[in-house]
């Protein structure tokens, strides 16, 4: 199950907030939303929006930079979902758009997430998530 939800062939959505050099244009938010080439080909379009209020406060907790969420630029706080999973896929397609990313968090795995689980946690899944996780491969 685990190589499966792994493998950039099923397409299993996973979900980031990103923190960012600068602001995040619309003509760079939309070449995420098209695809974007990078060095091994290009990839599938993403789902990319900055965020703002409380989305912006819950990201900047999530990703924890040291400087607690007061010391975040929210204009620098992006989601952006990616379906193939190829190596540092959201870095480097962050970083070709001309916004390296300072700190990154995965919020989600396909139908999975996060939460509230503290940082360096874990859980069992539950019976019904598992059978959620199968399903998203076969999808």
């Amino acid at each position: 199950l685990g190589n499966a939800l792994l493998h950039p062939r099923r397409h299993v959505e996973k979900r980031y907030f990103a923190l960012v050099e600068g602001t995040p244009d619309a003509k760079a938010l939309e070449r995420l939303r098209r695809g974007v080439a990078l060095s091994d080909g290009m990839t599938l379009p993403a789902r990319a929006e900055l965020l703002r209020g409380g989305d912006a406060q819950k990201a900047a907790r999530a990703i924890g930079t040291g400087k607690g969420a007061g010391g975040i630029n929210a204009s620098q706080l992006a989601n952006a979902a990616v379906r193939e999973g190829r190596k540092r896929e959201v870095r480097r397609m962050l970083e070709a758009v001309g916004y390296p990313v300072i700190a990154l968090h995965r919020s989600s795995f396909g139908p999975l997430e996060l939460g509230n689980l503290p940082r360096g946690s874990w859980r069992e899944l539950a019976d019904v998530e598992v059978g959620e996780l199968k399903a998203a491969i076969q999808s």
